[in-house]
């Protein structure tokens, strides 16, 4: 499960005027939970049987997947929610500087 207000709070932390939407790209998950289970699986095969055409295959697939995230995820009520509230914080900090340089004249 994700935590959101963890990632919300290191977002904050971390975005010092860096690119808000590739970090909020990088929090959308990159795989399902199906599709964890599979990796998980393919795994422990790689690794018991020394499987090494399935590991090369296994990170194209990753590399693949990871560049094509899936937004259906952004239906999800909750990543609305935290999507919403950085969205407000852009916003803040975006005043707080206009206030200030308006009390300044």
């Amino acid at each position: 499960m994700l935590d959101f207000s963890k990632m919300f709070d290191d977002f904050s932390a971390t975005n010092d005027g860096g690119n808000a939407v590739k970090l909020v790209y990088e929090i959308i998950p990159t795989f399902s939970q199906d599709q964890l289970e599979i990796l998980a699986t393919l795994n422990y095969m790689i690794r018991r049987y020394d499987l090494k055409d399935l590991e090369e295959f296994k990170a194209v697939v990753e590399y693949n997947q990871k560049r094509n995230k899936n937004l259906d995820f952004l239906q999800h009520g909750a990543i609305k929610s935290m999507l919403k509230a950085l969205t407000m914080e852009e916003l803040v900090k975006g005043i707080k500087p206009q206030v200030m340089h308006q009390q300044d004249e």
